[in-house]
């Protein structure tokens, strides 16, 4: 399985306005200090049940451009994988229900909330 692709490094590395981490009783992955992989992310990810992913639900961006550059990668990798699993580029409307099958948007929220924790905000 090829690897996600990476973001443009001048987009990734954007500053971001710094605000205080995630309450502590959102979804975690491990205790260690060293920042987890976008595979371990992903793997924690799919791990979740739907009550746990719309934990996530409360997360915002500070920094909508950088949220959106880093979706878009996101969305091109789904429908990437999409045409894969079809054979096919698929329509507009296949591609709007996989996505929706998948909880694709809800998976790519905890995906930045964990990924990119200082660039979130909670609001519950």
């Amino acid at each position: 399985m090829p690897d996600l692709p990476t973001p443009d490094p001048i987009v990734a590395t954007q500053p971001v306005v710094t605000v205080p981490s995630l309450p502590p009783e959102m979804p975690r992955i491990g205790t260690d200090l060293e920042a987890p992989t976008d595979l371990e992310i992903v793997s924690y990810i799919d791990s979740l049940s739907d009550a746990e992913l719309n934990c996530f639900s409360c997360c915002h961006p500070t920094n909508l451009k950088h949220y959106n550059n880093i979706q878009g990668i996101w969305l091109r990798t789904a429908q990437y994988y999409a045409a894969q699993k079809l054979g096919d580029r698929p329509s507009e409307i296949v591609f709007v229900d996989d996505l929706k099958c998948r909880h694709t948007l809800e998976r790519f929220r905890a995906f930045y909330s964990l990924r990119f924790p200082d660039a979130v905000y909670y609001q519950g």
